[in-house]
């Protein structure tokens, strides 16, 4: 687990062992830093060198607000500007030396360019991390451009990125040099540029664009197994008089793609379960709830500089305590944990202006979330905790992600959701969303079995689904009716998956918009994003008549609901308007943005720009008639009107015709070569202005124009929201139909009785993995019968026995069919299981004990709608003792809490429990006796098994033949008496004692 402590806006972000704290500066080897460590610098440099640092205290202190840290340097003759030439470690801009005092446990990526640049032990701890090439110099980079592979890789190795962008545009270049004092002509410039002692320098400021954490990570830099990693903030709630004993959290999960938000509460004993529901990538909590994370876990600090507080406690030690030491989140190795400030979970006036203005809100909407007035009327219940947790994880967002924070939809204002109940060790052994080997190990799971989704946004809710089954019965049977429905129309299935191929992530569309429409965002973005939109909106349409026509040919059935609701939401008259408006303000040529004749502002700029460039190809043939008019010989001369760089035009001709200009009217460039010599002209100049100043008109009105549409767009988002649900759930259904087809899969039936029973049940992964003909299928009943005592060999199949039932749950309960014969599943509330066997001897736990904690909270927690199951209790610990708590155990669930249980065990004593205790039943893994070595058939059968087998399974170890030959004997003298503890447990288990 990565844990870092934030303090007022600056985050420590450094990885357990990962990088050495870095040495600060001091002050007397600065300024020797930064005069390099070349020759002295001249007087001309330090002048220069002067006048850069000048400028940066000026800058700074003129535009605090920007968060502009600085200029670019300026450049005198004879001086290599250090931010361009990279150069050894002494040449480092004075600007990334101070960020790295600052910000000391982020990898800081400086702009320069199209480049990303580090330098020194920024460079070293990110050569250690990927592969880049850090020659001698100390720096080392990266294309802009491959930001999306490098950024993850670091990102994902414990590491956040602090991104130092160029701020756009350019200062006056008297701004520059004192000694200009007036703005000089585009001409002035160009004479002046070989001579004034002055380089053609723009002068480029930068400031903190992005701080990128693991939970912050922007959704372009995701893989496909990281499509769904919400940042939690988990804050300590107001205690309870009646529960002491458990303090309570609120846990605000915040999902930076869809910007969806959910509050709910959780006890201590239960959060690792509630952790383990969200899977959350990055968790934030305040330093009051460090001290309940385990002893081995440290909190790294620097120095900060405040944000906001200036009183928040920094940590700087090991913090140790022996709160949820039994639950605690240290087994989630691959969650990102960061401490900020107590300060920032705020629950007064300030927060809720603040959470209000995240939300794009009025204050009154936050005080109507939180269920009372301004003035404090109404059911405000735990109103300071909730606004408390809200606020505090927010604050960590906006601080990291600044313009980036997504557009923000209100959590619900239920807490607790009808969802059913699995903790963090049941997640992990069912393999739901990724193996038991962590995140990540996608294969072999139970979401890697059914995902044959063809858009981002179904997979999201698959994921979702997957991890949160249903308990509302209706709601199943309407989305297992879609499933129904195209399982028997394989046609509307085919056509849907055709058009769902042509949709774009609408909910990420929709957070563009919103992100880019109120800032001065880039065009292409809105441009792509409102693409994006259109490209839905045409799927949608498409399919509103495909459902529309299914539904009025069909049977009317109860399965047609929820295609009825989507095809109604499909047809919704906005949907057609969005449409309308798409289709006409986006233009279809590839070198514009928006088409002609729909804005009149745009349309009017680009007429200048035409006239414009008009001029230029005017100026161009007068030069190249004066050039052609110098010639001395026949031959012709090639006169060549060339942009290079963009938004630079140049006059190109050959080398004969150079000695023949007017350098005083043809001004010499520089060329690409020595045979093609290149000029400008004062008229290309005046032009070239006039040109480039028409270009940004086309582009600000363009953009303008493109954030009305983003603005008119954002105004149906609540619409287009449901839209996207919509097409999401329709992808879903497709591919649990598309799975249930090719697997031979059937429909559940689903009541509300505590009932089980599977016909020719399948475990859903391991015959996905396998050939279906090759898996053995078995049958199970646990309606009369409450709990089946299964008995028999390691290997023999009683592990994979108990987790089918357990995934046939999980699948008839999020809508899906399920691998069986037949099924008829009553509603489950919660799964419990307790299998395999591990310790955590960092928090001083053995099997034993685990199992032990495992097996209390199924006893404590259990009710008569669950399912549990087990697989041996009581193997850690003396024979009498496990076999005594096993039968407890066994009595305690069939009996006090009646419950669904299948309980897999080596004790075959106990199946005489199958006698005393009224709805147990006794089954065993038959195993052939053919008299050669042993067999495995899988199959389940009723009764209990006669032998262990386990002499059997050690001779297909290899143990050695004396020994299984002593052992066998000593077998013959145990089970003599061990037939009179079967005997005697019995009779016990039958008479508990009062």
């Amino acid at each position: 687990m990565f844990v870092r402590a934030v303090s007022a806006g600056i985050r420590g972000t450094r990885p357990l062992a990962t990088r050495a704290r870095k040495p600060a500066a001091s002050a007397a080897a600065a300024p020797a830093a930064a005069e390099g460590l070349g020759a002295p610098a001249s007087a001309a440099t330090k002048g220069a060198r002067g006048i850069a640092a000048s400028l940066d205290r000026d800058l700074s202190a003129a535009s605090p607000a920007l968060g502009i840290l600085s200029a670019s340097h300026v450049a005198a003759p004879g001086m290599e500007d250090a931010e361009e030439s990279g150069g050894d470690l002494g040449r480092m801009p004075e600007v990334y030396r101070s960020l790295q005092q600052a910000y000391r446990d982020h990898l800081i990526l400086y702009q320069h360019g199209s480049f990303y640049n580090l330098w020194g032990a920024d460079a070293a701890a990110a050569c250690k991390l990927v592969p880049l090439h850090m020659p001698a110099s100390g720096k080392a980079g990266f294309p802009i451009a491959s930001a999306h592979y490098w950024i993850p890789k670091i990102v994902s190795a414990g590491q956040t990125v602090l991104v130092a962008s160029q701020v756009s545009g350019e200062l006056p270049l008297q701004a520059i040099h004192p000694t200009l004092k007036g703005a000089l002509s585009p001409l002035e410039r160009a004479l002046a540029a070989p001579t004034s002692g002055l380089r053609r320098v723009k002068t480029v400021p930068r400031k903190i664009t992005r701080i990128i954490t693991p939970g912050t990570l922007p959704s372009t830099f995701r893989t496909e197994d990281d499509i769904v990693s919400p940042v939690l903030g988990i804050f300590p709630a107001t205690p309870r008089p009646i529960a002491q004993d458990d303090p309570r959290y609120v846990l605000c999960a915040v999902d930076t793609i869809t910007g969806e938000v959910d509050v709910s509460y959780s006890t201590r004993s239960l959060l690792r379960d509630a952790v383990a529901r969200i899977e959350p990538r990055e968790i934030v909590l305040p330093h009051a709830a460090v001290q309940d994370f385990p002893a081995r876990v440290r909190l790294h600090t620097d120095t900060y500089t405040p944000f906001r507080d200036t009183d928040a406690p920094l940590i700087s030690v090991e913090q140790s305590s022996d709160l949820l030491a039994t639950h605690s989140l240290s087994s989630l190795s691959d969650v990102y944990v960061t401490a900020i400030p107590n300060s920032w979970a705020q629950h007064n006036t300030n927060a809720v202006a603040f959470v209000a203005r995240c939300f794009d809100s009025a204050p009154d909407a936050v005080f109507d979330w939180l269920g009372t007035t301004k003035e404090g009327r109404g059911q405000a219940k735990d109103a300071a905790d909730r606004i408390g947790a809200l606020c505090g994880t927010l604050e960590y967002l906006s601080s990291t992600m600044r313009a980036d924070m997504p557009h923000l939809r209100w959590p619900g204002k239920q807490a607790l959701l009808p969802y059913m109940h699995m903790d963090a060790s049941t997640r992990e052994s069912l393999d739901l969303l990724h193996t038991s080997r962590g995140r990540g190990k996608s294969s072999a799971c139970l979401f890697w079995l059914l995902d044959q989704t063809v858009t981002k946004g179904g997979r999201r809710m698959l994921r979702e689904r997957i991890a949160k089954p249903l308990v509302d019965l209706d709601e199943i049977l309407r989305r297992q009716g879609v499933v129904a429905a195209l399982v028997a129309d394989n046609t509307l299935r085919g056509e849907i998956k055709a058009a769902l191929k042509q949709a774009a992530d609408l909910q990420q569309a929709m957070q563009t918009l919103a992100r880019e429409s109120s800032t001065s965002g880039s065009p292409e973005r809105l441009a792509q994003a409102i693409l994006a939109v259109t490209s839905s909106v045409e799927v949608a349409v498409q399919l509103s008549s495909a459902l529309s026509s299914y539904c009025a040919r069909a049977r009317p059935s109860p399965d047609l609901a929820e295609l009825q609701a989507s095809a109604a939401i499909f047809a919704h008259p906005d949907v057609l308007t969005v449409q309308q408006r798409c289709a006409t303000c986006l233009s279809r040529d590839p070198g514009r943005l928006v088409p002609e004749g729909v804005f009149p502002d745009v349309d009017r700029v680009r007429a200048v720009h035409r006239e414009a460039l008009g001029t230029l190809q005017a100026t161009h043939r007068s030069i190249e008639q004066q050039i052609r008019g110098l010639r001395t010989s026949t031959a012709d001369v090639r006169v060549a009107l060339v942009e290079d760089p963009p938004g630079v035009w140049l006059i190109e001709t050959t080398r004969a015709m150079k000695e023949l200009l007017d350098p005083t009217i043809f001004i010499p460039q520089k060329g690409r070569s020595a045979y093609t010599p290149r000029f400008t002209t004062p008229e290309i100049l005046k032009v070239q202005d006039s040109l480039r100043t028409a270009g940004d008109a086309v582009i600000t009105e363009e953009s303008r124009a493109l954030r009305q549409v983003a603005q008119e767009l954002t105004s149906h988002a609540s619409l287009l929201g449901k839209v996207a649900e919509a097409l999401s759930g329709l992808d879903v259904a497709c591919s649990l139909a598309d799975v249930a087809l090719a697997r031979g899969y059937t429909r559940p039936t689903l009541t509300s009785r505590p009932e089980l029973d599977v016909e020719g049940g399948a475990h859903a992964v391991v015959a996905g993995v396998q050939a279906d003909a090759a898996f053995v299928r078995n049958s199970c009943s646990l309606s009369t019968d409450r709990l089946w005592i299964i008995t028999g060999p390691n290997m023999g199949g009683k592990s994979t026995f108990l987790r089918q039932h357990a995934l046939m749950v999980v699948l008839a309960q999020m809508g899906a069919y399920v691998p069986a014969t037949r099924a008829k599943i009553g509603i489950v509330d919660r799964i419990f299981t307790r299998i395999g066997a591990s310790d955590n001897l960092a928090e001083n736990q053995s099997t034993f004990m685990l199992e032990m904690e495992e097996t209390a909270r199924i006893a404590r927690d259990a009710t008569a709608r669950s399912l549990v199951l087990l697989d041996e209790i009581g193997r850690g610990t003396a024979m009498a003792d496990g076999m005594a708590i096993a039968a407890a155990v066994c009595r305690h669930l069939a009996a006090t809490i009646g419950c669904r249980t299948l309980f897999a065990t080596h004790f075959h004593e106990l199946s005489s429990l199958a006698t005393a205790v009224p709805g147990v039943s006794s089954h065993h893994v038959v195993v052939p006796e053919t008299g050669g070595p042993l067999v495995f058939s899988h199959r389940i059968a009723p009764g209990a098994a006669s032998v262990s087998h386990g002499l059997a399974v050690a001779q297909l170890a290899g143990l050695p033949a004396p020994l299984l030959v002593h052992a066998g004997h000593i077998r013959s003298q145990i089970e003599s008496a061990l037939q009179q503890i079967q005997h005697h447990i019995a009779s016990a288990v039958a008479s508990p004692p009062r």
